[in-house]
């Protein structure tokens, strides 16, 4: 059985939100209160001492469902409650507008029949309103040699292996919860070239045109420019890529991982366990790139999003998740202010 409800607030992200667990109301905590498209947001929840339920969180708009990740303990409070928390990100090739925040809560012992679920109940739905909020973008044209157009256009079944291979590295969701500080850019140079989200137009070299949306950062360092980890994190690729060159992937969170394209020379393997500011290797010019440089991006659960906004706050800011939510606990109404954003 699947029950669904749609609570509102005069908060657009800092709700409440009431299911039955037991007998309990549940305390949702979304935020921030605006979300642009390409930017992370943190959902948490007050989850009773005792309960084995479980808890997966979706954003949807337009009743098609953009990203999803299943919440994990965080937090355990003086009063024997868990909160479980995660990270979702809204996506930068998305549309703004109205949209939901659907949060299942799942039993086990539930016995699926098709689409349903047996049981009174097995599986609760809770519909949030959110808003996602438009933002601008740059656009910029790049022509590309013969080479770098061959690299791109050209099929070839390793390129496709390599980017299903990167896929199953970037939605996996391993219980790493190692960066609690916010992230560091990672190199010293402030200067660059292209941005999150650019929308980019590939001249090739026959005149034909590409559309592509960059999902990074880019900056503009001489070969050989010391590389550094953004963050605590833990290796989960290190290769030459057709495309991509050399790159380094670390997972810092569970589903939050940083990439590090075209660099010279790598310094790490697969496995290891990094600390922020460890050097994984030195910037160059390898695989689809028309000069040195260096490509820096955040994917959650796959998703691009934005990494300055890790540069500037923690992943998931426990105080804060904690002050909120029972904040929501001692207020008879079950609201909470939104004043410190």
């Amino acid at each position: 059985m699947v029950r669904r409800k749609t609570f509102y607030s005069l908060a657009l992200f800092l709700v409440l939100a009431g299911t039955l667990v037991g007998a309990q109301p549940l305390k949702t905590l979304v935020y921030p209160d605006q979300v642009r498209l390409g930017e992370p947001f943190s959902v948490a929840v007050l989850i009773p001492k005792d309960s084995t339920a479980t808890y997966t969180a979706s954003l949807l708009r337009k009743d098609r469902e953009l990203t999803t990740t299943v919440l994990l303990d965080y937090f355990e409070g003086s009063d024997g409650n868990t909160i479980r928390a995660g990270l979702l990100a809204v996506p930068n090739e998305g549309s703004p507008g109205p949209a939901l925040l659907r949060l299942r809560e799942g039993h086990p012992g539930a016995i699926q029949t098709g689409t349903s679920t047996l049981g009174t109940p097995e599986v609760e739905t809770l519909d949030i309103p959110m808003i996602i909020v438009d933002r601008q973008f740059s656009s910029e044209t790049i022509p590309l040699d013969r080479l770098n157009t061959e690299l791109l256009t050209k099929p070839d079944p390793k390129k496709t292996a390599e980017a299903t291979e990167l896929w199953k590295i970037l939605i996996q969701t391993n219980p790493h919860f190692l960066a609690n500080t916010p992230f560091v850019q990672p190199v010293t140079s402030e200067r660059r070239t292209s941005g999150f989200g650019d929308r980019r137009i590939y001249v090739h070299v026959d005149g034909n045109r590409a559309r592509s949306v960059h999902g990074g950062i880019d900056f503009a360092v001489p070969r050989g420019t010391q590389v550094h980890a953004c963050a605590d994190g833990v290796v989960s690729l290190a290769e030459f890529r057709i495309v991509t060159g050399n790159s380094v992937a670390i997972e810092h969170w569970p589903g939050l991982y940083s990439l590090y394209y075209h660099l010279d020379s790598i310094n790490v393997k697969v496995g290891d366990r990094l600390r922020q500011g460890d050097i994984i290797g030195q910037s160059g010019s390898t695989g689809l790139s028309t000069g040195p440089h260096l490509h820096w991006e955040i994917r959650l659960h796959g998703q691009s999003t934005d990494p300055d906004i890790f540069t500037t706050q923690s992943v998931l800011d426990k105080d804060r998740i904690v002050g909120k939510i029972y904040e929501k606990v001692a207020s008879p109404n079950g609201s909470a202010t939104n004043s410190d954003r």
